[in-house]
C-alpha cells in the first residue's frame, strides 16, 4: 500500500501555499513520489510561475514551505 495521508497532505500544503502567495498562477510538479504507508513522499522537482516573476525562485525558501 502507498502513503495516501502523504498525498492528502502534500495537497493540503499546495493549497495553503497558494492562498498564502496570491502572485502563484502555475504550479508543474512531476513527479511526487509516494513510498509505502507510513514513509511520506517526496517531490523530486516543482516549477512555480508567479506573475509578472521572470526567474527562478531560491530554491531553499521553497522547500522549507514544502
Amino acid at each position: 500500500m502507498y502513503d495516501i495521508e502523504a498525498i492528502a497532505e502534500c495537497l493540503k500544503r499546495l493549497s495553503q501555499l497558494i492562498v498564502d502567495f496570491e502572485k502563484i498562477r502555475e504550479i508543474d510538479i512531476n513527479p511526487l513520489i509516494v513510498y509505502e504507508k507510513g514513509s511520506g513522499g517526496r517531490i523530486v522537482d516543482a516549477r512555480i510561475i508567479l506573475e509578472g516573476g521572470s526567474g527562478p525562485a531560491p530554491r531553499g525558501e521553497l522547500r522549507n514551505m514544502l
